[in-house]
């Protein structure tokens, strides 16, 4: 007799799933106790500018950390169960009634929908949409398509690589950031310089201009009342790579991208003439690199059209998801900060295919060293999911002694490589890095997400209970990306913003796929094939409308590349020809030209002791560095144990020559802030805040010291001897 399509044991475990999600629920929730155990008292040291950045209780990376850990034990112990206790399971879940079943499961729905409808219904809607594309998989030939879904990849591979190999081939451009510097927009067929545009003009014209001039502007008048634009980002990189080209030791220069990544910057802008603004945008080229080289592994592991192109529109759509406005400012998503992941795939897949296995082992040993040395953080994920999955591949299939050897000995080798690279992070970094962990810089995550990721977890671990007999070499590979994902969503939760979370979706969606060929490779239950069968179309569909709808964000959406290209049509552009800044700008030059001249003018030596809100770029461009403990000094100073840093240094430093803003001790009026959305006072406040505490160390400071020059930028004070 034919058995039904869905038994009462079936809704059990339905039941079941549903209640490990309220379980996990639950253990998320315990990190917010816990934060409010270990956070209770951290807010007080911070400056009060600082408070609008500082969410020790929202921000959610110790909820993730903590229910990664006791999940994955939870699921280890489950995993490790003998296989005749499942099966007794299986018999006492035959023998439950109906009526309870059909409790426990009403009971669970109304406890997951309790989680549910608290999410903006705009949300659920989007996640509901996707649904109304799943029927047409039925319609979708896959077999007939394949023949064209390799031209797609090299088309969709050709597509990711336009923008970063444009930003490459230049010129590069810089926006307005400084709200002290105004540009000049273009206003009835003239460039008017916007101060003077909104001094002069009249109440008729107002309604006429005033619209289009504000639509003009918002692009650079946003970054410029946060503070935080192109400079601020790019800088991380420069700054750095800068400070290490000229001289200063390398354990004292602040790098947030890692050592080994930052120098790879500096070796590869070295190669088309130096650390320059013009050359940090050559290194774009890795965007291809890395997209090429993770089609290669797709294509080595599967050897089949639909799985690779399946995987690489996950890489796509992180591509076009990230949107114009980050990739043409953040350092962070050059893939270099995680280059050698796919590589460590490769490897291992000739591991665990028997393919030359002891040259397969050390070249992932060497590639996991490598991501250690590039950033310890990434290396750090890269490095568990390695000893994890040789862990469970020594356990299930050596003998005792192999399989110790195995887990304990690339733990030894891997302690020297975090140790060297600890060795010169920089004490900078160290200081940051747990000011970050306490809850700087970081936002409550999306429910969505939130919730997604309970759900991945839950699922993702029971697929692995399920195929915990099956020893192939699919399942290794399943398990080291399923570990790394784990890590990289440590990414994501560390800042809690949506355009942190792409990274992780390339991994997720070859987990997704691993998981469809594993199923196709084993025997699987009729209507489990029959799922699988209709599940690879309607995912084609998916991702095809994916990448269409990301890919159209990325150009046309606020953050795309048409609101970047019109502000620098819409704006008086100047050309820039410093050494190492040789760009297009709506900054007029001639100013950090005069600055940049008084500095060479005093500086007797290539470290300078400056003071002011232009230090991300006015010592690179004069060819110097800045001996602070952080080249942009005002988002250093949160506290007063970092005010104090910065005080000692020039203490101890006993500089003949200070370089200051000469407006340190009048902030001018600002005549565009009438003109900033609501919502962006307290980004204004904070702004101020932050140069007024630049105000309170220069005079620290200043004692002893007389004005010598002052320049329309900065001015030079002397120490009296």
């Amino acid at each position: 007799m034919k058995k039904a399509l869905f038994q009462i044991s079936h809704l059990f475990y339905a039941q079941i799933l549903m209640s490990l999600l309220g379980l996990s629920v639950l253990i998320w929730k315990m990190g917010d106790l816990l934060k409010k155990y270990l956070f209770a008292d951290s807010a007080y040291a911070i400056k009060k500018w600082a408070v609008l950045f500082y969410h020790p209780y929202e921000a959610n990376l110790l909820n993730y950390m903590l229910f990664s850990v006791v999940f994955g034990i939870f699921a280890l112990v489950i995993y490790c169960l003998p296989s005749d206790y499942f099966k007794k399971i299986g018999a006492r879940v035959e023998g439950v009634s109906k009526r309870t079943v059909y409790y426990l499961l009403g009971v669970s729905v109304i406890i997951v929908a309790g989680y549910v409808l608290p999410f903006k219904s705009h949300k659920l809607w989007i996640s509901a949409s996707f649904l109304v594309f799943a029927p047409a998989g039925y319609f979708v030939p896959v077999s007939y398509c394949k023949k064209l879904l390799f031209p797609a990849v090299v088309l969709l591979f050709l597509f990711v690589s336009l923008e970063p190999i444009l930003f490459f081939i230049g010129p590069a451009r810089l926006m307005n950031e400084y709200p002290e510097l105004f540009s000049e927009t273009l206003v009835d067929g003239e460039y008017v310089r916007n101060d003077a545009f909104l001094s002069k003009i009249s109440a008729t014209q107002r309604d006429v201009f005033i619209k289009k001039f504000v639509t003009d502007n918002s692009f650079e008048r946003s970054h410029q009342v946060m503070g935080r634009g192109q400079l601020n980002h790019v800088g991380h990189i420069l700054n750095t790579a800068n400070e290490y080209a000229m001289g200063k030791p390398l354990s004292t220069i602040f790098m947030q991208y890692g050592v080994g990544n930052t120098l790879l910057f500096k070796w590869t802008m070295d190669i088309f003439g130096g650390v320059s603004f013009q050359n940090y945008y050559k290194c774009y080229i890795y965007y291809p690199i890395y997209y090429f080289a993770f089609l290669i592994m797709l294509y080595f592991v599967f050897k089949d059209a639909l799985y690779v192109f399946l995987g690489f529109s996950a890489v796509a759509f992180m591509h076009f998801f990230y949107n114009y406005i980050p990739l043409y400012f953040a350092p962070g998503l050059i893939p270099t900060i995680h280059f050698f992941d796919v590589f460590l795939i490769l490897s291992m897949f000739a591991f665990f295919i028997g393919r030359a296995r002891g040259c397969s082992l050390l070249c992932s040993l060497l590639f996991v060293s490598l991501g250690i040395l590039m950033n310890r953080q990434f290396g750090a994920m890269l490095a568990l999911a390695w000893i994890v999955t040789l862990a469970v591949y020594a356990f299930e299939n050596r003998s005792a002694t192999k399989k110790y050897l195995m887990v304990i000995l690339p733990a030894a080798l891997l302690a020297p490589v975090f140790l060297l690279a600890t060795k010169f992070a920089g004490t900078t970094s160290e200081n940051m890095l747990r000011t970050y962990f306490s809850g700087l810089y970081s936002w409550a995550p999306s429910p969505v997400l939130v919730m997604f990721t309970i759900i991945y977890f839950i699922l993702s671990y029971g697929f692995l209970i399920l195929i915990r007999t099956t020893r192939s070499h699919l399942k290794y590979l399943y398990l080291l990306s399923f570990v790394y994902s784990q890590g990289l969503f440590v990414y994501f939760y560390w800042a809690g913003l949506v355009n942190h979370f792409p990274i992780v979706i390339p991994y997720i969606v070859f987990q997704l796929i691993l998981a469809i060929k594993i199923m196709e490779n084993h025997e699987s239950p009729l209507y489990l094939r029959k799922i699988i069968h209709n599940l690879k179309p309607m995912l084609l569909i998916i991702a095809l409308v994916s990448v269409a709808v990301a890919a159209s964000a990325f150009y046309s959406s606020t953050f795309g590349k048409k609101t970047v290209s019109r502000n620098f049509v819409s704006h008086r552009c100047f050309e820039w020809k410093f050494k190492n800044a040789r760009l297009i700008s709506t900054i007029n030059p001639a100013i950090f030209n005069d600055a940049a001249g008084l500095i060479n003018k005093y500086a007797d030596s290539r470290g300078i002791y400056i003071i002011s809100k232009f230090d991300a770029i006015l010592p690179f461009v004069s060819g110097r560095y800045s001996m602070m403990p952080h080249f942009e000094l005002n988002w250093f100073v949160i506290d007063d144990d970092k005010c104090a840093q910065v005080v000692k240094k020039f203490k101890e430093g006993r500089p003949r020559y200070i370089f200051v803003d000469s407006d340190m001790n009048s902030l001018g009026k600002d005549p565009m802030a009438g003109l900033d959305p609501e919502g962006t006072a307290i980004e204004r406040v904070s702004r101020l805040g932050r140069l007024n505490e630049l105000k309170k160390i220069f005079h620290e400071v200043s004692r002893g010291y007389r004005l010598v020059e002052k320049g329309e930028l900065v001015s030079v004070y002397e120490k009296v001897i």
